[in-house]
């Protein structure tokens, strides 16, 4: 009888009353819009000891991408993200070798947009 039963929300939907409140899409949890930045390897800092990280997104809030870096929930890494540009961040979450930062500082638009460009320029030759 219990699963019979609907929970109503604020917005309007149902769901099960054993899942009163599914999964948003990843679309709708995100901080700031990504960029695609496949192919592109910065630097990632582990403390002192630098890493690869193969970027699969960039934002102006955060980043996503591959390492094989030693890295928990929650530890505090730096990334170079260019010759004269580096970022601070929190590991968010982990799923294998994948990985999602959440920066301290935003990064400024522009500079990600130019960065965003130049990116695309390389990968179209």
């Amino acid at each position: 009888m219990l699963s019979l039963l609907k929970i109503f929300r604020g917005d309007g939907s149902a769901a099960e009353a054993g899942n009163p409140r599914p999964a948003r899409p990843a679309e709708d949890r995100r901080l700031d819009i990504r960029h695609d930045f496949t192919g592109r390897s910065v630097r990632l800092f582990v403390g002192i000891v630098p890493f690869g990280i193969h970027m699969k997104t960039l934002s102006c809030k955060g980043a996503s991408g591959l390492t094989d870096a030693p890295v928990v929930k929650g530890q505090i890494v730096g990334l170079e993200l260019d010759a004269d540009q580096y970022a601070t961040a929190r590991i968010c979450w982990i799923r294998r070798s994948l990985v999602g930062l959440a920066f301290f500082e935003p990064l400024d638009f522009s500079w990600l947009s130019a960065l965003h460009a130049r990116h695309q320029r390389g990968r179209s030759l």
